[in-house]
């Protein structure tokens, strides 16, 4: 777990990014461009509770958390999946609609992984 943090640490002061991640990089950036005509904010590590979304999309009406789930982090022991699912359902509970992509699907197309939110965003404002 140390050596996970370490890395993590390592990563944002070695890039300088907002973000944890490489595939959190590329999605940050493909949502900027899809969702940059829409009245929302996007914010990476959004903290909630003792939670941080890995990007948060904030409008007036909506909160969606995008997680981007690297395999090495994510799927690694079954206790870290059931963690997730926890985290999931803190997020869920606390008005959160929460979407995830698989670090492989981000690599493939962050854009589509975009627009999908895009989608998810405009239904859930609309309704």
């Amino acid at each position: 777990m140390l050596d996970r943090i370490t890395k993590r640490i390592a990563y944002l002061f070695e890039t300088g990014t907002q973000t944890e991640s490489p595939i959190e990089d590329k999605m940050l950036a493909a949502l900027a461009e899809t969702l940059k005509n829409q009245k929302c904010r996007i914010i990476p590590q959004y903290p909630v509770g003792d939670y941080r979304v890995d990007i948060a999309i904030i409008s007036d009406k909506v909160r969606i958390a995008v997680e981007c789930d690297g395999y090495a982090y994510h799927y690694d022991s079954p206790e870290t999946v059931v963690k997730d699912k926890q985290r999931e359902r803190f997020l869920m509970i606390n008005g959160f609609n929460v979407i995830r992509f698989a670090g492989s699907e981000i690599n493939k197309d962050a854009e589509a992984c975009s627009w999908e939110v895009l989608t998810l965003l405009r239904r859930l404002a609309a309704a």
